[in-house]
Order: C-alpha cells, then structure tokens, then sequence
C-alpha cells in the first residue's frame, strides 16, 4: 500500500503539466478545512472562554490580474461546535462571502508551486435561537501539486480569526489554526 502511494504520487510530482498561472486566466474551484480554535464570549454582564472547531465549504472563482497573482469572490457555508469551561456546547452555522487573494511564488513552467493566500469574508450567523453578523480573515500559505495544466490540488495551513456579534447583545471573538485542502480548475484563455 505505502509503495502504490508513493509510486502515484511520484508520477503526479514527474509526469505533471505546470498550471496556467498567467495574466488573464480565470480560476474556479473549492476548498473544505477544519479550523480548531479558543473563543472568548463576551456580553455586558460577563465574559467566558471555551474551545471547538469548525468545518467549513468554500467555491471560489478568481481572476490573474498579474502572471502568478489571483483575485476572486468566495462564499462559504460553515458548522462549529464549541464547548465552554462549564461544560454547555453550542452549534454554531455561519454563511459567509467575500474577496480572496493569492500569489503563487515558483514560476509557472513547475509542476508544483507555494502559495501564499488571503481572504476576508462577512455574513450571518446562526446560534439557534438568535443571529447575527459574522466575519473572518484568513492567512493561510502551503504547496500546490498540478494533476495537469488545468487542475491543481492545494494543501494550506493558515491563522483564522473570526468575530459573531449579535448587536447590543454579546460578541464572540476566535482565534486558530486553519487546515485545508482545495481543488482549482485553471482556465486558459484562447
């Protein structure tokens, strides 16, 4: 088994094409990752920490405003579930949209590159019964493996801070480490 895997991942690494990472080519795809992270839970009357993870869904459309830098909208869907230092959890949803940046630091003839990737996002929350507004920014860089010209497969490791606030009620701050993996289909230009 360990050798079949090396055996095709090593194909992918010699056999591959480099992506279209040149000015004027669209790029569309997705991305799920797992963030895991401390809260803290503040209101008028009182604050409180806990800990939890969320799971999040991503599409993204981009375009190369310059050989080797991307930017695009992404919405997203995501769940969390925190559990607070006396023992009450919570599930958390969030829909979430806004603009993404990448750059792409190896040149564009490799059949791998690093990126280096931003993004901030704003929307609503749900923690049933209330809603509220919700944002996050993300870092996040790692390295991309190109299945052929088109198709890149990204692994990314990133800081997340995200902020659900329900006005004049109580605000919840998070704070983490972000782990994805994303699939891109670069579109050449005729």
């Amino acid at each position: 088994m360990k050798k079949t895997f090396f055996s095709f991942f090593a194909a992918l690494l010699f056999f591959s094409a480099q992506a279209q990472l040149t000015k004027g080519n669209w790029v569309v795809g997705g991305s799920g990752s797992f963030y895991s992270s401390k809260s803290t839970f503040s209101s008028p009357s009182f604050s409180q920490h806990s800990e939890g993870f969320d799971l999040n869904i991503s599409p993204n459309v981009g375009y190369f405003i310059v050989d080797k830098f991307v930017v695009g909208l992404s919405p997203s869907f995501s769940w969390g579930k925190f559990e607070d230092n006396g023992g009450g959890n919570s599930n958390i949803k969030r829909f979430l949209i806004g603009p993404f940046a990448k750059y792409y630091f190896l040149n564009t003839d490799k059949p791998f590159n690093i990126l280096l990737a931003a993004s901030y996002q704003h929307g609503v929350y749900s923690f049933k019964p209330t809603t509220g507004n919700s944002s996050t920014f993300l870092v996040a860089a790692g390295p991309v493996i190109y299945l052929n010209s088109s198709v890149g497969l990204e692994f990314t490791l990133g800081y997340a801070s995200k902020v659900d606030d329900i006005k004049n009620n109580y605000k919840t701050t998070q704070k983490g480490f972000q782990m994805g993996i994303g699939f891109q289909i670069h579109l050449e230009k005729e």
